[in-house]
């Protein structure tokens, strides 16, 4: 009869629906660097929604089922599709707060790189390091991070050999060194260490010009000294120890 065929109608244009709903989100559960991407930012916002559409239908009366030859059988079905569709859904929505920490972490990794008030501590810098390895390599954050953390741990390396080394290294050495470590912007012992022995070298160097070795007027201890001072010395001044 007609009213037979208009509620298994109903029943057909409800499962078409759910089952495209079910498509399309198991599609995007699959793929979780989706979710991190902007440009699919609104399409899991979508399906959410869509699904909370879907199971507020599911609370609707079910008029016409008693037509139906097996009354229990919309019952079931919906029984069926509302499970599924409310698992999905809370997938759906735990993947939408792990998007949204991310957005959140952005903002915050963000703002702590691009400061220029003060330096990154490195210890903070490995700390995002270990954050962004649960996000997509290719996120522009991540990628920044891990650049920025390479670099660094890069500097720190050869900048703590040859500090504990002993052996010494030109001023002009030394001035690329400290550069990078200001470019990086990174605050770090070795940084500080190697920053305060070129301050020192040069201080050291002022002190030489001003001791007027060229006229004959230096004092042997004074000259003496400066000698001592400058074999403690990180950074060296094979010029100014020639001329005294």
């Amino acid at each position: 009869s007609i009213g037979i065929y208009t509620v298994e109608e109903g029943i057909a244009e409800m499962l078409s629906k759910i089952s495209k709903w079910c498509t399309k989100t198991a599609m995007m559960i699959a793929a979780p660097g989706q979710m991190f991407e902007k440009r699919y930012f609104k399409d899991l916002d979508n399906l959410i929604a869509e699904g909370e559409a879907l199971l507020q239908e599911g609370k609707e009366d079910d008029t016409g089922a008693e037509q139906l030859e097996d009354s229990s059988l919309p019952l079931e079905l919906k029984s069926n599709w509302t499970q599924l569709v409310s698992d999905d859904k809370t997938r759906l929505e735990k993947c939408r707060e792990h998007r949204d920490e991310f957005i959140s972490w952005c903002k915050a990794t963000e703002a702590i790189l691009s400061a220029t008030d003060k330096k990154i501590p490195i210890e903070t810098l490995r700390e995002l390091g270990k954050q962004s390895l649960i996000y997509p390599k290719g996120a522009e954050t991540v990628k920044r991070v891990q650049t920025i953390l390479h670099e660094a741990n890069a500097w720190i390396e050869t900048t703590s050999e040859i500090v504990n080394s002993g052996q010494k290294i030109s001023l002009e050495d030394a001035k690329v060194r400290v550069a990078k470590g200001e470019n990086l912007n990174i605050n770090c012992p070795e940084f500080r260490n190697l920053r305060n022995a070129l301050r020192i070298s040069r201080g050291w160097q002022l002190r030489v010009k001003r001791s007027k070795l060229d006229s004959g007027q230096s004092q042997i201890s004074d000259i003496k000294d400066l000698i001592e001072e400058h074999s403690k010395f990180l950074v060296c001044m094979p010029d100014e120890i020639k001329k005294l």
